[in-house]
């Protein structure tokens, strides 16, 4: 049943905009320059600690003037914006 469901999406998806839309996500910014932007992280269910440990993994100590964003395969893209 769920390959069935997961063919379903995926074939629905290719063939319609609207359908893609609705399922897919954009990349969200958490953090801009130093400033966490609370509202986008309680939607997307991210607490500091998540971002903090994004920056502790890409050897940055803290979130001063750096940008975070989330991914649209989940994953946490940590950044100095030019």
């Amino acid at each position: 049943m769920l390959i069935g469901l997961q063919y379903g999406i995926t074939w629905l998806s290719v063939r319609s905009d609207r359908f893609q839309t609705l399922i897919k996500s954009n990349p969200r910014l958490l953090v801009h320059r130093g400033v966490y932007q609370d509202r986008a992280m309680r939607d997307e269910r991210v607490t500091r600690a998540e971002i903090a440990a994004a920056l502790h993994a890409q050897g940055k100590a803290e979130v001063s003037d750096l940008s975070v964003i989330l991914e649209t395969d989940g994953s946490l893209n940590v950044f100095a914006p030019a």
